[in-house]
């Protein structure tokens, strides 16, 4: 398998995630992923980081690894939060930036 058809998925376990990491590894793509919570399906990924995205050790999970993609699919999953805190819910996904203001 070509290295040159490798994603990065964060998000890795999550509904999405799950659904994308079957697709694309029914399309030849070697995976790895990132997530709080171990893959439903282990045998789909090359490297796995069950960590949070900021305690990741990217350097370590990527080495030798040409990554043609990466699909940032980690974020919060609850919709009500999301509508009662629209900024809120977005900020959470830049942890330690506050480089959004809504007017």
């Amino acid at each position: 398998m070509s290295q040159d058809k490798t994603l990065l998925i964060t998000g890795a376990s999550g509904f999405l995630g799950t659904w994308l990491a079957e697709q694309a590894a029914l399309e030849g793509y070697k995976l790895m992923g990132i997530d709080l919570r171990a893959p439903l399906h282990p045998h789909f990924w090359a490297g796995f980081a069950t960590s949070s995205l900021e305690s990741v050790d990217l350097d370590n999970l990527l080495k030798g690894n040409n990554i043609m993609g990466v699909c940032h699919l980690a974020g919060g999953a609850s919709v009500a939060s999301s509508v009662a805190d629209p900024y809120g819910d977005f900020s959470s996904l830049l942890p330690g930036q506050r480089a959004f203001r809504f007017i």
